[in-house]
């Protein structure tokens, strides 16, 4: 039972309808998130979609690979098979003027000879293989050479627009180095920085790699066959001011392995662009760039990039290698950059196993931004997040919704009992029922009819209770305040009590203000409602009841009545029983009075002589000094106390 009572007696903390449906509501929407958040993250969804992201990546990098290493092969192909005529004509005029090879460092007619029969099958060359350069450069030792440079006899022909070819005019093409009467000859115009020889400054070898590297692996080998010896070099120019272009080179031997110089052809950058467009990411999200490691180290130089966004994603600190992995086949180049770059490397197989340059790797590099990359997983997690949040919405609708079809008759209901609340006077009747119109929900019309019943007893047991009281004719009245509402039960029988005339008998509920008037009617002081006991603040732990005794002198008859008021506090109400203890008081007066005074003389006894000297002298500050008198009157004191 304790247990029972303790369990009762706690209260729920109230809350808005509202509140009790959309909470449920919203704890319900998140529970439908997170489950399917745990789905997606612990069933590996979201890697699989990031994995997709960056595969796309890879794919796109891997078929531009695939079509650029396609396009190199074709033409080193073609290189390959016209070395071989190259090498036909060479062998063709030394057996015809009865020289060797060793006479191309002595004989200047020869090598000019070799040059000029061979230019057509260069041309044709460039023509065919659609290459911006082609070119023949001979060994011809230290025949030019002088002082600060040595120079080499070649020929090198320049078309700076592949995709007009004309086969019977050669004058879109511009000759580069070579002899002028070979240009004359073939109608092709001088380049404005032309020069007769390949001329090789002593100390800066480095844009002529493509001639001295070929000839010199070329001479060094021992099983020497010169298709494995195809070498493709980084951007170089043969003068100061040519546009520089990617190069590929074969050496050229006779039938004895002998090298006496190489064939070789030329990439502009624009022609390499073409092929590795940047169009193929959207955006401007991504570039491609094409890669050289020549010390097989793992990083890789940037010989050329296509697309606007290489100058945002690649600065002075970014690594192209593989050190960075953070995917399958992806890599992180700048890590400590604000713009994360990420890329795809595909090497190009564009040398065979058996070729001395093998470990030179060349590759094609996508980079791009990771944001960018991984925007379809971005996107997905930002339209989850979002119909979440509208799921949420649609559930905070709903509850009002529903709180409004729910709430609204109960707001009915409440606004019809409020109409009950104490208007001025005491004109209102609490005899009343009140009735509710039908709400179309079962429970609350339930509540209404139940609403309605408590009211038929209520006002039972009220007139009851005042039934009761005006037959026992005790002079009793009761009221009891209200201090939430701030108004004030009163009962008939106090209304009765009071006797006051423009009033009607019957019990009611008026406001506190209606009341105070009503009892200054008798409690001219207003000792009673002025009371502390009806004060908001008022400490009800002490339980204490409080007592005052009011009279009230009818200003007509001058007739003496005295009222008692009895209040105790509970908590928020003030439950006040009022008495008329009119006839209490008379006889107790009276009875004092046959006590203390003598029934013959209408003077004071010897114990009311006694109970007034023992108040007064009570109080010695309030008598001071006094004089004391008595008289005897004929030994009447005598006889009146025998």
């Amino acid at each position: 039972m304790k247990y029972t009572s303790k369990k009762l007696s706690r209260k729920s903390k109230s809350k808005p309808f509202y509140v009790k449906i959309f909470l449920p509501m919203i704890f319900l929407t998140l529970i439908q998130f997170f489950t399917f958040f745990t789905v997606l993250m612990f069933g590996g969804e979201f890697s699989y979609i990031k994995k997709y992201a960056y595969n796309m990546l890879v794919e796109k990098t891997e078929n531009r690979k695939n079509y650029v290493e396609n396009v190199l092969l074709q033409k080193t192909a073609l290189v390959d098979e016209t070395s071989s005529e190259i090498n036909d004509i060479t062998d063709s005029i030394l057996k015809e003027n009865n020289l060797t090879i060793d006479d191309l460092s002595k004989n200047k007619d020869l090598s000019k000879q070799i040059l000029s029969e061979s230019a057509d099958t260069l041309i044709y060359l460039l023509r065919r293989n659609m290459v911006n350069d082609a070119f023949i450069i001979l060994d011809t030792g230290d025949l030019y050479s002088q002082d600060d440079s040595v120079l080499k006899a070649g020929l090198y022909f320049r078309d700076l627009d592949t995709s007009e070819n004309d086969i019977n005019n050669n004058s879109d093409l511009l000759m580069e180095m070579g002899n002028s009467e070979i240009a004359h000859n073939l109608g092709i115009a001088l380049d404005y920085e032309w020069s007769l020889h390949l001329n090789i400054p002593k100390g800066n070898e480095s844009n002529f790699e493509f001639y001295l590297d070929t000839i010199k692996n070329a001479q060094n080998s021992e099983n020497f066959q010169a298709y494995k010896y195809g070498y493709w070099t980084q951007f170089s120019k043969i003068s100061d001011s040519a546009q520089p272009s990617m190069k590929y080179t074969v050496p050229l031997t006779l039938d004895d392995g002998t090298v006496y110089g190489v064939l070789g052809i030329g990439l502009m950058e624009k022609l390499i662009i073409k092929n590795i467009p940047s169009n193929d990411f959207l955006n401007d999200a991504a570039c491609y760039i094409i890669g050289f490691d020549k010390k097989n180290n793992g990083e890789y130089s940037i010989v050329m990039h296509s697309g606007a966004a290489f100058g945002r994603l690649v600065d002075e600190d970014t690594v192209i290698s593989k050190k960075n992995k953070i995917q399958p086949d992806i890599y992180n180049f700048n890590p400590q950059s604000e713009i994360e770059s990420v890329g795809n490397i595909q090497e190009m197989n564009i040398y065979t196993s058996a070729s001395p340059y093998k470990n030179q790797k060349w590759a094609l590099i996508a980079v791009a931004e990771k944001s960018k990359v991984l925007n379809i997983y971005t996107t997905l997690i930002k339209l989850f997040v979002i119909s979440s949040v509208i799921s949420m919405v649609f559930s905070t609708i709903c509850a009002v919704i529903i709180n409004r079809s729910i709430t609204k008759p109960v707001a009915r209901m409440i606004g019809t009992l409020s109409e009950r609340t104490v208007k001025s006077g005491f004109s209102k009747k609490i005899s009343k029922i009140i009735c509710f119109e039908s709400s179309g929900i079962d429970e609350v019309d339930e509540l209404g009819k139940a609403i309605e019943n408590l009211q038929i007893n209520v006002i039972e047991q009220s007139s009851r209770v005042s039934r009761i009281i005006s037959m026992v004719d005790m002079g009793i009245g009761i009221f009891m305040y209200n201090d939430i509402e701030n108004n004030v039960f009163v009962s008939e029988s106090l209304i009765k009590l009071f006797k006051i005339s423009d009033v009607t008998a019957e019990d009611k509920i008026v406001s506190f203000d209606d009341f105070r008037e009503f009892v200054k009617t008798v409690d001219k002081k207003d000792e009673v409602c002025s009371n502390e006991i009806f004060s908001h603040n008022y400490d009800t732990s002490n339980g204490e009841n409080i007592s005052i005794e009011i009279l009230f002198t009818n200003s007509k008859n001058k007739t003496a009545r005295w009222f008692k008021f009895n209040l105790m506090r509970d908590k928020s109400n003030v439950i006040g029983l009022v008495q008329d203890i009119t006839k209490i008081v008379i006889e107790k007066k009276k009875i004092e009075y046959e006590r203390d005074y003598d029934i013959t003389t209408g003077l004071l006894n010897r114990r009311a002589y006694y109970n007034k000297i023992d108040e007064m002298f009570a109080n010695p500050r309030a008598l001071k000094v006094s004089a004391f008198i008595m008289w005897d009157l004929d030994n009447l004191k005598y006889v009146n106390d025998t």
